[in-house]
């Protein structure tokens, strides 16, 4: 029988802001809630369930009108180091993150950062899809992840449209998915996103973030070699490895885990190539930096819940091809 994804739990949130404070922060991250005068309470229904290494929330706010606020010393107290991407499925919402102001509605989406503060306003009757993304999957896709922080992503049209209705199919298909397909639709999910996103490549970094793009494109180039490490990186970019570690605490991890999670994203993005037929899971192993294909194989079936070859035989037979449209 083939691994599934855990069931979710369902939860109704009814009562006051102090209630509503309480519940939504128990679910997502510590949040502060603001009723509308002209509402006392709230009423919502929240189901949750894993998928890959996401986590999707489901809310549907059924009555009330009020402000979800993550406040700058919230986020100090804080050691969530996660994205939120907010999908509407029907009704209006309004995100401020960065200085910007963004206006939701049906099928749109926009990406929120746990790290920064930020405010979601909820007029009445709202049904949303969130979901929790870990800092690398994003970040590790992205050039500079703040421009992408609430930017409405259209969702009636062109890769917005692919993006959102993917989403949806994922969620109304997680409980019949299997782990391993889970996982990879995750990555289309994620793909989608970013390529939705409109990013400004013209504009040059603060200093410290465009040496971490210019570290993580080296580490992508030579993630062949075995003996990368904290050091002979640092070492090459002429700074001190200290500073290399300081520099990867915005990602919430350290300079080797970095390196092993890119190395198992590069090798699944291998095995799942069109033209890897011909290619050993060995010689994958080796191209991305492992040195022993026995703790290759049980690091990727740790992280991506199949072993590579029963991944590319999922890929192969086209198995996971039937969840893709919604």
């Amino acid at each position: 029988m083939k691994p599934t994804v855990p069931a979710g739990r369902h939860r109704l949130i009814e009562g006051d802001e102090n209630v509503l404070a309480a519940g939504l922060s128990d679910l997502f991250i510590e949040l502060e809630v603001h009723v509308q005068a002209r509402h006392q309470d709230a009423r919502m229904l929240v189901d949750t369930r894993v998928f890959g290494d996401l986590e999707l929330l489901h809310t549907n706010v059924v009555r009330g009108g009020f402000s979800v606020v993550r406040s700058q010393e919230l986020v100090a107290r804080s050691v969530s180091n996660s994205f939120f991407v907010g999908c509407i499925l029907d009704g209006v919402a309004n995100f401020y993150q960065e200085s910007r102001k963004v206006s939701l509605q049906a099928s749109d989406l926009a990406v929120l950062d746990s790290t920064r503060p930020y405010r979601i306003d909820v007029d009445g009757h709202l049904d949303a899809l969130w979901i929790r993304v870990p800092r690398h999957r994003i970040e590790g896709r992205m050039p500079s992840a703040a421009e992408i922080l609430a930017q409405r992503i259209d969702g009636s049209s062109g890769t917005g449209h692919l993006t959102s209705s993917l989403v949806t199919a994922s969620l109304k298909e997680a409980e019949r998915l299997s782990a391993s397909e889970s996982m990879r639709i995750s990555n289309a999910l994620l793909d989608l996103l970013c390529l939705s996103l409109e990013i400004d490549r013209s504009q040059d970094d603060r200093r410290p973030l465009h040496i971490l793009r210019r570290i993580q494109n080296h580490i992508d180039a030579n993630i062949a070699d075995p003996s990368l490490s904290r050091e002979t990186i640092a070492r090459s970019h002429g700074i001190s490895a200290r500073y290399l570690s300081k520099i990867f605490e915005r990602e919430g991890l350290s300079v080797a885990k970095w390196i092993r999670l890119r190395r198992l994203e590069l090798s699944r993005q291998r095995i799942e190539a069109p033209d890897s037929a011909n290619t050993t899971i060995s010689e994958i192993a080796f191209a991305c930096g492992f040195t022993d294909v026995s703790s290759f194989n049980r690091a990727f079936k740790r992280y991506f819940g199949a072993t590579p070859s029963s991944l590319r035989r999922d890929r192969l037979s086209g198995g996971a091809a039937r969840v893709a449209t919604p």
